[in-house]
């Protein structure tokens, strides 16, 4: 017994017996779906899919979709993880804050304070350039270096002679707050 070849109301398309939706046009097949072939016309090029109508059309005539829903929102998970993860959760950059003021007895202070921040380690330097009202002139610079971590917008800093110490940013990470002084993000 021949079985007689179903074709697409819409745009002609070959059909399966079973299937609901023409995996061409996405168009829901009925029981009054064509079943003969279509009448010869001139070669007509059907309209092109809507988009994800084939996807939808075989999710559709698939005996067990949601294996497939399945894997789409697995995959579609594994994506935000991977993008999640690489988005860098530190800070990167310099903050910077500097400092020139003139003593009570005349002499001149220049300062400038630098935490410089890169993958979980931080540096922090202060360099100082003084000069006394007799024209003589000494610098000082304290260096240290460590780790930190970021808990919503406190920075707890931890030298690598292990002593402790917490700073406190802006919303928008672009100020640092550290012993009273605000450091700016430079770059």
């Amino acid at each position: 017994m021949d079985q007689i070849q179903k074709y697409c109301p819409n745009c002609g398309a070959k059909v399966a017996a079973g299937d609901k939706f023409c995996d061409h046009c996405g168009t829901k097949l009925t029981s009054d779906t064509t079943t003969e072939a279509p009448a010869k016309k001139a070669p007509v090029t059907a309209p092109a899919p809507k988009a994800g109508a084939t996807l939808i059309a075989k999710l559709k005539n698939q005996k067990n979709p949601t294996r497939l829903g399945i894997a789409v929102v697995v995959g579609l998970v594994i994506v935000a993880v991977v993008i999640f993860l690489l988005i860098p959760k530190g800070l990167s950059g310099q903050y910077v804050e500097r400092d020139k003021h003139t003593d009570l007895l005349g002499g001149k202070t220049q300062s400038v304070t630098t935490f410089t921040f890169k993958g979980k380690h931080y540096t922090y330097k202060y360099v100082e350039k003084f000069q006394d009202i007799m024209g003589e002139k000494t610098n000082r610079t304290q260096k240290e270096q460590g780790t930190y971590e970021i808990d919503d917008q406190e920075v707890h800093f931890t030298s690598d002679r292990n002593s402790t110490s917490l700073g406190t940013l802006s919303k928008d990470k672009q100020h640092l707050t550290y012993g009273g002084a605000s450091f700016a993000k430079v770059h």
